[in-house]
């Protein structure tokens, strides 16, 4: 199963590894160490695992 690594533009690009992975041809998306951060690298939603994933999640989804 081809990966397809993405990095999207309002993230940090790191070299030692993508910040998404997306297993093409099939519906699997990998996310992992994702935090919920804001512009000003505040925590969104401190003590609410809700509103850290949406924020995290919505961060992602942003990408190309």
């Amino acid at each position: 199963m081809p990966l397809e690594l993405i990095n999207p533009e309002q993230l940090p690009t790191p070299e030692s590894y993508a910040q998404v992975i997306v297993a093409t041809g099939s519906r699997l998306v990998f996310v992992a160490g994702q935090v919920a951060d804001d512009a000003d690298g505040s925590l969104v939603g401190r003590g609410d695992l809700v509103a850290q994933a949406r924020r995290a999640f919505a961060d992602v989804c942003r990408g190309p």
